[in-house]
């Protein structure tokens, strides 16, 4: 072997050696490439995990109303918010209007519109039953010895109500919803 072909083979040696320490920090820098990209992607995901409980926290709190009756227009109920009536409409379809009965607790959006139903609430103010109007209305007298006139609940539909018996009400709605046996009233 001559002194320039050993060099030559030296020289060879010498890059095929770089060669392969350049293809295997390549190798090292697509691996930390692949891991950077699947932190990248994971942070993006923690983001938009955030950006959406963020938007859940900015929301404004989700109202209650009372469902009254159905309105004249097909497309609206009238609910009880407050002691305010609304002919509302609703938004979703987990609320059956034709399932709907007076006294029923909706949950509402901020613009009042219904979108589901709830159980009603099992507590109210109590009154005493006076008498009964034409129209089967009824006229309760309150603890504040008021005659409010109320309409009994759906729920109460097919309950015998009697002069005197402890109706449990809900004064912002008008709605009388059980009747409370003396005993735990007296």
């Amino acid at each position: 072997m001559t002194r320039g072909s050993a060099g030559r083979d030296e020289r060879a040696e010498l890059l095929e050696n770089e060669l392969r320490d350049k293809r295997d920090q390549i190798a090292l820098l697509h691996e930390k490439n692949k891991a950077l990209r699947e932190t990248l992607e994971h942070a993006k995901e923690e983001i938009e995990a955030i950006k959406s409980e963020l938007e859940k926290l900015k929301a404004p709190p989700l109202p209650y109303g009372t469902f009254i009756r159905h309105s004249t227009d097909p497309e609206l109920i009238v609910v009880a918010v407050d002691g305010r009536l609304f002919e509302v409409n609703i938004a979703s379809e987990d609320v059956d209007a034709a399932a709907l009965r007076s006294g029923q607790r909706l949950l509402l959006n901020p613009a009042y519109n219904a979108l589901d139903t709830r159980d009603s609430e099992p507590t109210g103010e109590i009154g005493k039953l006076v008498d009964f109007l034409d129209d089967g209305r009824l006229i309760v007298k309150t603890n504040e010895s008021e005659d409010r006139v109320m309409v009994a609940a759906d729920v109460l539909a097919g309950t015998k109500l009697r002069v005197g018996d402890n109706l449990r009400f809900d004064r912002a709605s008008n709605l009388a919803f059980e009747v409370v046996p003396r005993s735990e009233v007296e």
